[in-house]
């Protein structure tokens, strides 16, 4: 199994870190965020911090005496990059690289920019593959599609995540979404669960849990002078899968000086009348390779044969 995991806004506080770039520009949030949308986003060119500080020394927000020292301070915060990490974050890469699965850290975005956060990322050590790419995520991971292994993806990105996944199983592999809740959740509709980072190692693993059924049965039986000389058990059960319950039939018997007197169908003709009047969907039955007259039998009466019986003895 391979999980592939993004990072900002998925185990990254992008916020935290876009306010921090803020506050070493000596500009508010809010203008940091016009400069992003103005000269990145719209313009769709990755985000780069060297990159805005061009920008902002150009436009002359900055003073030129000012560069170098914001410069260090730039280099000095993308040394600090673990304390942005989430600390849920931190957990669930180390608690999965406990269980020794493939973990693959795919992240978008400028490849210098995103390569000088996650070089100082201490869970960098737990992944098998980072991968930083300014193409869509789903034309990198063409290496993945040999395995028809069941991958994960945690993401924070509807879109994105839905493309990896037709991607990933377009070779006949298997995918599975895993949403984090983030900026890019707040409006989801339809089957999408969201989940909160602290969940996310919950939400893959599965506990085994039963319950008690609804089930019923009869024996019926042949008597003769008070003998049983025939027999067989009828079991009603259900499922989920239809409202009608099924019938299995097990254990037909009729002591050998009593056969060839067709009470082998008496008690079958017994059975399913019974299973009819419970309004089963379906009567099942086995019979062992060695009994090819047995089989007979149960043709003639309607049996078909549909499978093959698996059995463990305990």
């Amino acid at each position: 199994m391979s999980i592939i995991l993004d990072l900002d806004y998925t185990l990254f506080d992008t916020e935290k870190h876009k306010k921090e770039i803020a506050k070493i520009f000596k500009i508010s949030f809010q203008d940091f965020l016009k400069d992003y949308a103005k000269y990145f986003k719209n313009k769709e060119v990755n985000y780069n911090v060297y990159k805005h500080l061009s920008i902002l020394l150009k436009l002359k927000k900055i003073n030129p005496k000012d560069a170098y020292k914001i410069r260090q301070d730039i280099i000095t915060l993308m040394k600090k990059s673990d304390k942005f990490l989430f600390s849920q974050g931190k957990d669930l890469v180390r608690k999965l690289s406990l269980e020794k699965k493939d973990l693959i850290l795919l992240s978008f975005g400028d490849h210098l920019f995103q390569s000088q956060k996650i070089k100082n990322l201490s869970i960098r050590k737990y992944f098998k593959k980072i991968i930083i790419t300014n193409k869509d995520k789903d034309q990198v991971v063409g290496f993945l599609k040999k395995s028809k292994d069941t991958h994960i993806i945690i993401n924070d990105k509807v879109q994105e995540s839905m493309a990896l996944k037709k991607e990933l199983v377009s070779a006949g592999g298997r995918a599975r979404i895993i949403l984090v809740k983030g900026p890019y959740t707040k409006n989801i509709s339809g089957d999408n669960k969201v989940y909160i980072l602290k969940d996310v190692f919950d939400a893959l693993h599965f506990n085994l849990k039963q319950e008690k059924i609804k089930s019923g049965g009869f024996k019926i039986k042949i008597l003769n002078e008070g003998k049983e000389v025939g027999r067989l058990f009828l079991y009603i059960l259900f499922n989920d899968l239809h409202k009608n319950p099924f019938a299995i039939i097990e254990d037909v018997f009729v002591e050998e000086d009593f056969r060839q007197q067709g009470l082998s169908k008496k008690l079958l003709e017994k059975a399913i009348d019974e299973a009819r009047k419970v309004k089963c969907y379906k009567v099942l039955m086995w019979s062992r390779y060695s009994k090819p007259y047995v089989h007979r039998i149960y043709r003639n009466m309607g049996f078909k044969e549909w499978g093959k019986e698996f059995r463990m003895n305990l």
